[in-house]
């Protein structure tokens, strides 16, 4: 049962089928799981069951738990430390297997979940090296009874007594011949001789003898200690049996006696005086003979032919009868004496081997009375100690090795009178000669000897197991709470453990992965190429180091970067592989979304200086060609040709607006604007401006908190956004909804809009405009906002890349909703303004009705680094009566303001120049005279220009290119009001 129990745990299939259960447990016994699990290993399970003949199959994980059983009873789902059955015979072959990793078995004893007494056979079960849990058999206790109760040759009377000491009673394991309902119900007491076979055999001790039964019958008995059951057997014949026929040939043969002896009288009687002689010899030899006598003179008067031969010979043949029953009887004994002689030989033989054993064991063993003195000690228990000699150890007291809180227990009961049996099994600190301490792993049984009750002990160090689990605890803590995705697979790549990171990134458990490949993951998007040079490197042991595109259960894709590494054994074989995933897929979508945001950065830079540099050209195209048309009479052939150049820089002049637009750069003029009231007064030209199959709805807010805004650029957005809607419609039919209102907007929702980076949670104005048209797919959304690309083929502007350059420009924000076939939202926010909407409009209003343009007088300054600016401004300042200085760089101006400073009565001053730039010019020329009136010319934006000149006394502002009349009026103005001041 051993060897069978044993090669069952070598069997892969057995290693494989309990780390697989003991998942599936953890799931819940009546989990889908755990119910596939068993059913997968199952069917083996139970026909190698069947095919042997036991009753019932355990398979127990390390920590007690039964995982699976043939069966179902109710020991199923239980656990052997902790549970209803932990001292049941079970529990101990469980525990003996697990701490002493070895095959061993139980006694025979009732098990309740059977119903019945039980035997038991386990073994640990290894996996690579490591425990992975016990499998057990069950006895079936009827093959016991049927070997038990072969009563072969043991006659009419005979029977086998199997016993084990309880409670000190000898409580009957096995029916009786004579009692068939005795097994685990009768029990015998120790008092007289009835028990005396019994109860020597399950003491451990052999012999035979004749003696009286537990039926009080003579018996002649052979009894034996059973050590793989711990139980003692008695076989038995009743004595009146065994001696029956000698006692009947005895007393035939004294009868037979008795009557020759009578004949013998009767005839020496009646032939006294015929056969005096012959009679008195023979009745003196009938007299005088005792058994082993010499026979000679009977067989003289045999020889005699009258009735003395006859009665000789007749005497003669009882003698041969009684001599032949001494000679068996002589045979009897000696082979009693030679099966002593054999066992004697058997004693001394096992007696040398347990002495070896003892010597050589690896664990510690000791022997203690109960008043905890050392009896015996082996090598192995000195060196746990730290003893140099077990003889030293002998004498000790127990409570010298043992911690406080043992040895107050330990005196305990050697204070008891009447120590009930002692199975402890415990792990505890022990110390050793030096007072270090020292983790053991202690079993103590209590025994009794020659009637003495002593105690055995096995004591193992556990120190390197103690260091080995508190690493197996860390790493195993460490990998399972990892957030990096780990996955261990063996050497053809089949998935052996995965921790919860890889469970909730690839969406499959823990028990759809075990026994699969990561094939399971492939998203079919790495090539064929990738696998061809990976399985080459990690194959030869070396580290792999990718990024992967995967696919999760529910069909998503992810990427990770993923290292593998090769798991090698002592001897450097490959075993296996560990593999460490790190999700990078909102990395990977984040950095793609900072490049795209960067790329949308640098083009919005480079718009914006090419734009800068464009208005510089057209500052003097356009005020030349104004300068001249002024000079001209309308009939001159060249006013018309001047017209064109007027109307081509106009066209050039747009484009470099929503060039500076995509750029946030473009001309602010700003002011508290409400987003409803705008979108009504545009309502007639969007109508016109769109399909006449497409329908405009407005949805606007009565209420609306005014914004901070350019009112043309808000216009420009409106239109733009109202005419893409429309041609994304085309010419069927459909609705265009304007949407107006306010919202309060988080960090959360900040996240989801193009622009995030610019704008604080808080409470923003909303424009929506959304259509029914054919919508868009999510690449062209990636791209829609990129300078010049366009869906249509007549898209040669800017378009939306100068949207979001205008809502930059405002400190707003664009969130984008399109589905193809289902229509496009944008949502434009914008932060609320504490302005007063209606300012912007009396603004307007009283610029449109101001009065004509006044003369100038004095002097003005203007200091440019392009020439042909520097002329065309000087040529219209001199038109309305200024006088005017120009400088080439600022270095230049501020020298000619220090000789001039006194008549100069304002400065036109360009922004970027060589040698000194507006900025530090003006600040130089505000040391010279702080009352100075200067207006800065730039081709960006008023509030991007003049931001580095905030509350430092600049006196406007002027944007290139500039016509003749605003700079005209713009330098008049700002002229009069120093003059003024003066």
């Amino acid at each position: 049962h051993l060897a069978r129990v044993e090669n069952l745990a070598a069997v892969p299939l057995v290693a494989e089928a309990l780390p697989a259960l003991a998942r599936a447990y953890r799931r819940g016994v009546d989990s889908a799981e755990y119910r596939e699990t068993a059913a997968r290993y199952g069917d083996f399970l139970t026909g190698y069951l069947h095919r042997w003949g036991y009753y019932d199959l355990f398979l127990i994980g390390s920590d007690g738990e039964i995982l699976f059983t043939v069966k179902h009873e109710s020991d199923f789902a239980t656990n052997l430390l902790h549970g209803p059955y932990r001292h049941s015979g079970l529990a101990r072959v469980f525990r003996a297997a697990v701490r002493q990793m070895e095959t061993g078995n139980s006694k025979f004893a009732y098990y309740p979940p059977s119903r019945e007494a039980a035997g038991f056979v386990a073994v640990p079960v290894l996996h690579h090296g490591r425990l992975v849990g016990v499998v057990a058999l069950q006895f079936d206790i009827e093959a016991f009874y049927r070997v038990v109760g072969d009563l072969t040759g043991l006659g009419d009377s005979g029977e086998v007594v199997v016993g084990d000491e309880v409670d000190g009673r000898i409580l009957i394991t096995a029916p009786l011949r004579h009692d068939p309902n005795a097994a685990f119900q009768r029990t015998v007491g120790q008092a007289g001789g009835a028990a005396l076979p019994i109860r020597a055999a399950a003491r451990g001790t052999s012999g035979m003898g004749e003696m009286v039964d537990w039926r009080g019958r003579p018996v002649l008995a052979v009894w034996q200690y059973l050590p793989a059951l711990d139980w003692g057997m008695v076989v038995k014949i009743d004595a009146d049996e065994v001696y029956g026929r000698w006692q009947g040939l005895q007393k035939e043969m004294m009868a037979l006696f008795s009557a020759a002896l009578i004949i013998a009288c009767l005839l020496i009687y009646l032939f006294a005086r015929l056969r005096s002689q012959s009679l008195e010899r023979l009745t003196a030899f009938a007299r005088s003979w005792r058994p082993g006598a010499s026979t000679a003179e009977l067989d003289a008067l045999t020889g005699i032919g009258n009735e003395v031969g006859v009665l000789a010979r007749s005497l003669g043949g009882t003698i041969e009868g009684i001599e032949a029953a001494q000679r068996e009887q002589q045979r009897l004994n000696e082979a009693l004496a030679e099966q002593n002689r054999r066992l004697d030989a058997l004693v001394a033989e096992r007696t040398a081997r347990l002495r070896a054993v003892l010597e050589h064991a690896a664990d510690g063993i000791v022997v203690a009375d109960r008043a905890g003195v050392i009896r015996q000690a082996n090598p192995a228990l000195a060196r746990i100690f730290g003893y140099d000699d077990a003889a030293a150890m002998v004498g000790m007291e127990l409570t010298e090795l043992m911690p406080e809180a043992y040895r107050a227990r330990l005196q305990e009961r050697a204070g008891q009178e009447a120590l009930p049996p002692v199975d402890l099994a415990v792990e505890l600190e022990g110390r050793r000669r030096t007072g270090e301490s020292v983790p053991l792993e202690i079993r103590v049984t209590e025994m009794e000897v020659g009637g003495e009750r002593l105690y055995l002990g096995m004591v193992r160090d556990i120190s390197a197991r103690r260091r080995l689990e508190e690493e197996q605890r860390r790493l195993a803590a460490a990998v399972e709470h990892a957030e990096d995705a780990i996955f261990v697979t063996d050497a053809d790549g089949v998935i052996r453990y995965a921790n919860p990171a890889y469970e909730r990134l690839s969406g499959y458990s823990a028990g759809e992965l075990l026994g699969r490949t990561p094939a399971m993951v492939k998203s079919g998007e790495m090539s064929r190429a990738f696998y061809r040079k990976m399985w080459p490197t990690i194959l030869a042991g070396r580290r792999w180091r990718a990024e992967f595109v995967n696919k999760r259960k529910d069909g998503t894709r992810y990427e990770v970067d993923q290292s593998i590494s090769p798991i090698k054994d002592d001897a450097g074989r490959l075993v296996g592989f560990v593999s460490v995933q790190r999700d990078i897929t909102d990395e990977k979508k984040q950095r793609e979304q900072l490049e795209h945001t960067q790329r949308l950065e640098s083009l919005g830079v480079l718009a914006g200086g090419i734009a800068h540099d464009f208005n510089n050209l057209l500052t003097a195209i356009m005020g030349n060609a104004a300068l001249a048309r002024m000079r001209l009479d309308t009939t001159h052939p060249a006013v018309k040709m001047l017209d064109h150049v007027e109307q081509a820089s106009e066209r050039a002049a747009a484009l470099c607006k929503q060039m500076l637009a995509y750029s946030g750069k473009g001309k602010f003029v700003v002011e508290a604007v409400d987003l409803s009231a705008l979108v009504e007064e545009m309502t007639s030209l969007l109508q016109v401006s769109i399909s006449k199959s497409v329908v405009l709805r407005l949805d606007l807010s009565r209420q609306l908190p005014p914004i901070e805004a350019d009112v043309a650029q808000m216009q420009q957005v409106v239109m733009n956004l109202v005419i893409n809607a429309s041609e994304a419609i085309g010419e069927k039919s459909g609705v265009i909804t304007i949407h107006t209102g306010a919202i309060e907007v988080d960090q959360a929702y900040i996240e989801t809009t193009y622009l995030q980076d610019r704008i604080q949670p808080g409470r923003f104005v909303v424009l929506e405009v959304s259509d029914t048209g054919c919508g868009m797919d999510e690449e062209t959304q990636k791209r829609i906002f990129d300078p010049f690309f366009t869906t249509k083929f007549t898209g040669r502007g800017l378009g939306m890349s100068a949207i979001l350059g205008i809502v930059r420009g405002h400190h707003g924000a664009i969130k984008l909703y399109s589905e193809p076939g289902k229509g496009t939202t944008f949502k434009l926010l914008f932060p609320c303004a504490a302005l007063d909407p209606t300012a912007g409009s009396a603004a307007r209003a009283a610029t449109a009705s101001g009065e004509g343009m006044a003369q100038g007088s004095g002097t003005v300054l203007v200091v440019d680094d392009e020439e042909t600016i520097r002329v065309t401004a000087a040529a219209m300042l001199e038109d309305v009566g200024f006088t005017v200085l120009t400088a080439a760089d600022g270095a230049e101006g501020v020298e000619l303001f220090r000789a001039h400073h006194e008549e100069i009565r304002a400065v036109l001053l360009d922004m970027t120049m060589p040698r000194m730039n507006g900025e530090e010019a003006f600040r130089e020329m505000r040391l010279i005279d702080p009352t100075v009136r200067v207006v800065l010319s730039s081709g960006y934006n008023e509030q991007e220009a003049t931001s580095h000149f905030a509350g430092k006394g600049l006196a406007g502002f002027i944007q290139k290119p500039y016509a003749p009349e605003a700079l005209q009026q713009k330098m008049v103005a700002i002229a009069m009001a120093g003059a003024d001041g003066a």
